[in-house]
């Protein structure tokens, strides 16, 4: 048969398989058909133009060939690197289908990005979803009843999303085993810095964070079950604990896990400002070491230091507000919180995201109790007890709510990298302080802190400033620090 041609995806069902999608392209070329019809043999030669594949589970967009030479040869059809495109990415491959007599028995596939280019790629396995522009090396295996897939793969602007044992994946991981089509699968996966680790989810994540890669993640799928190894340094981010946000200064996730018992070990390193009832602030630092993600139990201390008691009350405090003197305040106080919960994590992470991408950081995250004071001022601007005495000189005093009070213990955090070693970040807080004396003045003072970190062969090494900006004389040394870090695997 000569001079054939024929739109690609009519000949696509014949390899109807969804992990390999030929979706479109023009063939033309030379066809010949020999043998018996019980064992037949084929040979020829074929120009595909325009011709768009798909890899949905591994790459997320589809692939464009130009041109691609195809030749039928022994029953097999092979393509011998051809280049595909999307966009500025371009990618390798390396293809043969073969055949036995009619049916389709195998595909080999091996895919490698070119030109130092990356593609968008996506890895979704049990309590991993991995999306990424990635570089990588990969070679599949494919056939009517099995599948398998090795390489490296080098991700940036990375974006995972991490979930616990239990999950949908683990009930459909156990539906895969039980299945006749069985698949494999051995990558390993370096995540460079800046990527975005959330969890569980993006919406309302109780952990999200900056990732890099002390160790690469290495995914291995097979007749004994999955596991995920791999060590992931936190630059910084947030966590969810007790109704508030603290901001992650350092920290760590190490994975030896399996399908049966999936709990990364956790170590975390973060911290808040608060106030006290003296509207002093209070730095409340929380620290988990060496810790089960689904046994989340952090140590909580202070600086200057407090009783746990006090620690907690403070945290109460943040969320219920600063005093509560009757059941109808304590409800009103609780409804006032679930408010401005919502509208933090509604109205402001949109905000945030927004805003971290317009100005090009990595971590950008804004923190105000605005909301909250002013609905405290509209609901309890009078005491439920009007014939309340007003307290005497020396008793503890109420706080009253003006403009600058609403703006109180706003916090904005920013984390930037430089090339891809050094990390800067910095902590921005609002403080009202109020006059002793006169108790509807005062005066909002920035306090800023800022952190340079640089990562060398042996240690880490932080610097880090908070200073006094209303003080000439305590601007720079008594709020500087520098401290070095390192860690032993055994």
């Amino acid at each position: 048969l000569d001079n054939i041609k024929a739109d690609i995806k009519n000949i696509g069902p014949i390899i109807a398989l969804s992990q390999f999608t030929m979706k479109s392209g023009l063939l033309e070329g030379d066809f010949h058909l020999g043998g018996l019809l019980s064992d037949p043999e084929f040979t020829g030669d074929f120009v595909v133009n325009d011709f768009v594949i798909a890899v949905p589970d591994y790459v997320a967009v589809d692939l464009t060939g130009k041109t691609v030479n195809i030749q039928a040869r022994d029953n097999s059809f092979v393509i011998d690197d051809a280049l595909f495109t999307h966009g500025k990415s371009q990618v390798g491959l390396d293809l043969e289908v073969l055949f036995d007599r009619w049916a389709f028995e195998e595909l080999f596939i091996h895919v490698k990005t070119l030109n130092k280019t990356l593609v968008p790629a996506a890895c979704i396995v049990p309590f991993l979803d991995i999306k990424a522009n990635a570089a990588c090396d990969l070679e599949m295996f494919l056939t009517t009843n099995s599948f398998s897939i090795t390489g490296n793969v080098d991700t940036q602007d990375t974006i995972a999303y991490l979930s616990l044992g239990g999950s949908d994946d683990e009930s459909d991981f156990k539906e895969e085993k039980k299945s006749d089509f069985t698949v494999k699968m051995d990558l390993t996966v370096n995540i460079a810095p800046k990527s975005k680790l959330f969890y569980p989810n993006q919406e309302n994540p109780i952990i999200r964070g900056l990732v890099s890669a002390n160790k690469p993640l290495h995914l291995v799928l097979d007749d004994s079950g999955f596991s995920i190894t791999g060590d992931l340094s936190v630059k910084g981010g947030e966590i969810l604990y007790l109704s508030r946000n603290f901001y992650l200064k350092e920290g760590r996730i190490v994975f030896d896990e399996s399908a049966g018992n999936f709990d990364p070990t956790i170590t975390f390193r973060a911290e808040i400002p608060e106030r006290d009832e003296y509207g002093d602030v209070i730095k409340i630092i929380l620290e988990a070491d060496s810790q089960k993600l689904s046994n989340f139990n952090p140590i909580l201390t202070s600086n200057p230091l407090r009783s746990d008691e006090e620690i907690r009350t403070l945290l109460g405090q943040a969320f219920l507000g600063d005093t509560v003197t009757s059941v109808g305040q304590a409800v009103g106080q609780l409804a006032v919180s679930g408010i401005d919960y919502l509208i933090q994590n509604s109205v402001f992470r949109q905000i945030e995201n927004r805003l971290r991408d317009l100005l090009n950081f990595d971590i950008f995250s804004f923190r105000t109790q605005f909301f909250q004071q002013a609905f405290k001022q509209a609901f309890f601007s009078s005491s439920d007890n009007p014939n309340e005495e007003t307290p005497e000189s020396g008793e503890e005093q109420t706080k009253v709510l003006n403009a600058g009070n609403f703006f109180d213990n706003t916090t904005v955090y920013i984390g930037k990298y430089i090339g891809n070693t050094i990390y800067m970040d910095a902590m921005f807080s609002l403080i009202y302080k109020q006059d002793p004396e006169k108790l509807d003045e005062g005066k909002l003072v920035l306090q800023p802190e800022l952190g340079l970190e640089l990562p060398t062969p042996f240690v880490n090494i932080r610097w880090s400033i908070a200073p006094d900006i209303t003080s000439a004389q305590n601007l720079w040394v008594p709020y500087t620090s520098i401290s070095l870090s390192w860690k032993f695997t055994f």
